[in-house]
């Protein structure tokens, strides 16, 4: 296997192992099992990894999905709070969109959804895309405005 051949392997694990958190999930958004714990935490050694491989990316939008919304998934579905910053801080250091979702909006979002779960407060439903959770949270898709 190429270099190309071995990152596609990894984003192609990275999707499974997403898309199987949200159908263990199946919508329930009370706290998740130890092994969804251990499936988020796959999901940011992944995401580590592609975000390493592309370490400068020819463009600042790209159409596929990457590691953007496993990342935001992660970080959004975790009760470890461990994980969860983990989940940000990768989303934090990349600077790029994928398709409607931007990471610098999608980290804003999730950090805010954080603050509201770890103050007590009651989990909030995040269904939905970026755009209408942007609009929840009253920042601009658009400017990159900060919540």
């Amino acid at each position: 296997m190429n270099a190309r051949d071995l990152k596609l392997l990894l984003l192609l694990e990275l999707h499974y192992q997403t898309t199987s958190l949200m159908l263990d999930l199946k919508g329930d958004i009370s706290p998740v099992s130890s092994s969804s714990d251990a499936q988020c935490t796959r999901i940011n050694e992944l995401s580590k990894n592609l975000i390493l491989a592309s370490s400068n990316p020819k463009s600042t939008f790209l159409v596929d999905t990457g590691v953007i919304a496993p990342l935001y998934f992660a970080a959004t579905t975790t009760s470890c709070v461990c994980i969860r910053q983990q989940s940000l801080d990768l989303l934090r250091s990349i600077s790029w969109k994928e398709g409607l979702w931007d990471s610098r909006i999608v980290v804003q979002i999730a950090e805010h959804l954080s603050v509201v779960e770890e103050s007590g407060l009651v989990r909030i439903d995040v269904s939905g895309g970026v755009p209408e959770l942007a609009d929840i949270f009253s920042a601009s898709v658009r400017s990159g405005t900060q919540v």
